[in-house]
């Protein structure tokens, strides 16, 4: 047997249809606010995954933009000389 139903991408109405007629728990992933709940991909939620995102994806932090950031000026201080230095080192 199965002990949830995961709907994704499809309409509001037939989500709420479907939830209302099994007796398991429903999953919705871009298929309304019908459903038993709610989950999202976390790379999309924070930012991470490039392209286009579907339509029910909602951003909640743009981290792409600061870990590339990140790698950038990680980057530039090795080419630098700048890291690592006597702080980030054993002796």
């Amino acid at each position: 047997g199965a002990f949830s139903i995961v709907l994704e991408a499809i309409p509001s109405e037939l989500a709420k249809q479907i939830t209302e007629s099994v007796s398991i728990p429903t999953i919705g992933i871009g298929a309304g606010s019908d459903t038993d709940a709610q989950v999202m991909v976390w790379q999309d939620l924070v930012g991470l995954t490039p392209g286009p995102k579907p339509k029910f994806v909602k951003n909640y932090l743009n981290l792409r933009e600061q870990v590339e950031k990140a790698v950038k000026d990680f980057s530039a201080d090795v080419a630098s000389g700048k890291y690592p230095d006597k702080d980030h080192s054993y002796e």
